[in-house]
């Protein structure tokens, strides 16, 4: 499998990768609740009905100007479950869009475990993940259409149980079960520094301005070098 790109989803192709394989893995999964990537399909309903009135309206229903209009196609028109027309359910299994973060963490614990599976004993997992603030649902307000120029995401990421507007520290809780369901030696933290494109959506002083990669090893004895 020397110099093979594998396509496909990667919870089934992954198992065809031997085990003790792969010395090094270096991934950035879709971050919780951020990212819309317009996978889903439509299940049952007319064949020729295009659930037009099942879209909500969000930003990028509205013209804009200049820079934000370079990046305002950066995600998918977002759709309600079932369109009212002819009854249709949207099906979709992305990573990133689950209900709950610990069902998002949940998905990368499964992934890792078969990660875990092809890592060589002197292997080592770097992974960067971004985090997320408790929040409703962009492009609306107490349930009704607005129009928001928050970040993408239709989550409503209060349901999580984390206090509106906090931090959800995605990035710590799925280091801590790395350590404690897969047993994986957590290194180090790497903080990647970005400068963000637009004021976040909560117009707060600080700006999330920093990634958290971790870097993961199978045993102790490995040295990693600056060279």
């Amino acid at each position: 499998m020397i110099n093979t790109i594998l396509i496909g989803d990667v919870f089934e192709t992954i198992k065809s990768i031997p085990d003790n394989y792969v010395d090094v893995t270096i991934t950035s999964p879709p971050y919780w609740g951020l990212r819309n990537y317009g996978t889903a399909m439509w299940e049952g309903g007319r064949e020729y009905c295009n659930h037009e009135s099942a879209k909500i309206k969000t930003r990028f229903d509205y013209k804009f100007t200049g820079f934000q209009e370079k990046y305002k196609s950066s995600d998918a028109a977002i759709f309600k479950n079932e369109c009212p027309d002819c009854g249709a359910i949207q099906k979709d299994f992305q990573l990133g869009n689950e209900p709950h973060y610990n069902m998002y963490i949940d998905k990368l614990i499964l992934l890792f475990s078969e990660i875990k599976r092809i890592t060589k004993p002197t292997g080592s997992i770097w992974v960067n993940l971004g985090d997320t603030y408790s929040t409703k649902p962009v492009g609306r307000f107490n349930g009704k259409p607005t129009h928001s120029t928050a970040t993408s995401g239709q989550l409503d990421k209060t349901l999580s149980g984390v206090p509106n507007k906090s931090q959800i520290m995605v990035p710590e809780r799925f280091a801590i079960r790395m350590i404690d369901d897969l047993g994986l030696i957590k290194r180090n933290t790497i903080i990647w520094k970005r400068s963000p494109y637009f004021q976040h959506q909560l117009r707060i002083d600080l700006l999330m301005t920093l990634n958290i990669s971790f870097s993961l090893q199978l045993i102790q004895s490995i040295i990693l070098s600056s060279s």
